[in-house]
């Protein structure tokens, strides 16, 4: 093939062209690849860092209502057997 000032093109000189345009397309584009998926992955982090704290709030809410909720069972075992042993109590008196 020759341009239009009579310069020839072999294949390979095309070939190594089209090589060399492809390199650059490369080295320019695949910074720009690695910022996004950079980007990409940070927002990632950050959520799954929300999700962790809010996961950490609810564990301690439900700790804190178990707790509560074992306390609640262990006053109310003390009141049935204060209750029982007033009326064990009342019962030996008749």
């Amino acid at each position: 093939m020759t341009t239009k000032e009579g310069i020839k093109i072999t294949r390979n000189q095309k070939v190594l062209i089209l090589l060399s345009l492809f390199m650059l397309f490369l080295m320019v584009f695949t910074p720009l690849w690695q910022v996004g998926v950079n980007h990409s992955l940070e927002m990632s982090i950050r959520q799954e860092k929300v999700r962790l704290t809010s996961l950490g709030e609810d564990e301690r809410i439900l700790k804190n209502e178990i707790a509560t909720q074992r306390n609640l069972e262990g006053e109310s075992l003390i009141l049935a057997s204060m209750a029982e042993d007033l009326e064990l109590i009342a019962s030996a008196r008749n």
